[in-house]
């Protein structure tokens, strides 16, 4: 069993962020949407991910929850393509947020694979998840770092713990 840390951080902080990495050489574009070629694009990547953990992906398990996401109308997947090459993911939802009593965005199981790693793919998939959030007015922004590696992301670009989930896998 695996944990994810939960973190937020306040709404003006991204504006005023500068990015230290090295951009993938190609055109870089993040889609958000439900239909067939996202959908694909995150199937795909979803089953690198598991892969790359040792696990196999639970195909019908994740159709079910694509299913109930898509019913929502609350949520959408993230997909960063080099040259129209699927490289990153990130499942974005407006929830309610009991903290507040406000919507929320909540950002999760994000992947990026190997070769485009600190090369900005996952930075763009997140200015996009705020540039959603901005566009609905929400301001709280809460995303789930499943590895070290996001958690150290999220810190740098002033995000801050405030939860840990188990069980995450």
């Amino acid at each position: 069993m695996s944990t994810a840390a939960v973190y937020t951080r306040d709404a003006d902080f991204w504006r005023n962020a500068t990015s230290r990495m090295q951009r993938p050489a190609g055109a870089l574009t993040v889609t958000a949407g439900l239909d067939a070629e996202q959908v694909e694009a995150a199937w795909l990547l979803h089953t690198a991910w598991a892969a790359e953990r040792g696990s196999v992906m639970d195909n019908e398990a994740w159709a079910d929850q694509m299913g109930r996401a898509v019913q929502s109308g609350r949520f959408n997947l993230w997909v960063a393509r080099v040259d129209g090459k699927p490289v990153g993911v990130a499942e974005a939802h407006v929830v309610y947020d009991p903290t507040n009593g406000e919507n929320a965005v909540f950002g999760e199981r994000a992947y990026v694979l190997p070769e485009f790693r600190r090369r900005g793919v996952f930075e763009q998939i997140t200015e996009s998840i705020i540039a959603m959030a901005d566009w609905f007015g929400i301001k709280t922004r809460r995303m789930s770092a499943e590895t070290p590696g996001m958690q150290a992301f999220y810190a740098r670009y002033g995000y801050k713990p405030v939860s840990v989930l188990m069980g995450v896998d």
